[in-house]
């Protein structure tokens, strides 16, 4: 996330391995912006698995306030198509392909939930309406999508694919563009644990000075009255253990560590170019051959 994001972040939440919540902080007073980002099932899962997918993203916005923008996106694994009768109030006639089992399906609960389907209200290229390629490199579909509340529907100005995006996937990254400031969220947060500099415990001179320095510390709590509460006594002998860290040890030093070496750097800038050139080919075979080679780079190990 973005620093604004990251500030604005209220709390979030997991609900299986197809669904998570996060929440947001905005501007407007009493309004707070759920993102809700879900993998649903494949269109040949049985039905027991969607009925309990959906089941379970019902329950996950019903327990959200009925204020809140909320927003729904991911792979949903739907076909949508361009054809909305009967859902005219939920998509547009932007979308793409033709509307599958899944599709129809997720056309529902859009219904239920009030939810429109972005990807179907703006109008694109093709290019630029597909969110997934199949592996043969010729078939594309949408299946990715955005929703958001439909009394919300004009704080969004757009979605769209960004096919310039190398994110080493058959899937391409869908953007939705929203009118929406977010705020820093001011709730207190509780203060990180102290850590000290326990590497310096190795060294057997400092761990002789420690043991010697809580020794003479403890040696003084010998005269604590017995009958003294449990939970006073630990007190005391924490505050001793934490002295003698602070006083021993000192505050644990933060190093910076390069978490990325500069062969995964080259690796990464290959793959760019590799994908740069399957989106300039001009000529089918051209194409194939530049998404072969990206195959093959995003396959190798870094």
């Amino acid at each position: 996330m973005s620093k604004g994001a990251r500030d604005s972040l209220i709390d979030w939440e997991g609900h299986g391995d197809r669904i998570i919540r996060a929440t947001f902080r905005s501007t407007r007073q009493w309004l707070n912006m759920d993102v809700i980002m879900v993998y649903a099932p494949t269109n040949e899962a049985d039905e027991e698995t969607k009925e309990l997918f959906y089941n379970r993203l019902t329950v996950v916005i019903d327990r959200r306030p009925r204020r809140n923008m909320i927003v729904v996106m991911g792979d949903l694994n739907a076909k949508i198509g361009s054809d909305n009768e009967g859902y005219e109030a939920v998509m547009g006639k932007e979308g793409l392909g033709e509307m599958n089992d899944n599709g129809e399906r997720f056309a529902d609960f859009c219904d239920i939930q009030d939810l429109v389907i972005g990807g179907s209200v703006f109008p694109h290229k093709r290019i630029h309406k597909a969110t997934w390629k199949h592996p043969n490199g010729t078939v594309e579909n949408q299946i990715d999508h955005i929703t958001y509340s439909r009394k919300f529907r004009r704080c969004f100005s757009d979605v769209r694919v960004m096919k310039g995006a190398t994110v080493g996937s058959d899937h391409y990254l869908v953007v939705g563009s929203l009118r929406l400031k977010l705020k820093r969220d001011c709730t207190p947060k509780a203060e990180g644990r102290e850590r000290f500099n326990t590497p310096l415990l190795k060294d057997d001179v400092k761990k002789m000075e420690f043991q010697l320095s809580l020794s003479n510390r403890f040696q003084v709590l010998a005269d604590f009255p017995e009958d003294a509460p449990v939970e006073e006594k630990w007190t005391k002998y924490k505050e001793a253990t934490v002295a003698t860290c602070r006083e021993v040890l000192g505050p644990r030093k933060l190093e910076h560590k390069e978490w990325i070496s500069a062969e995964t750097v080259k690796n990464l800038e290959d793959r760019r170019k590799k994908h740069e050139a399957v989106l300039q080919s001009r000529t089918r075979e051209g194409k194939r051959r530049a998404a072969a080679e990206l195959t093959e780079a995003n396959d190798t190990t870094i």
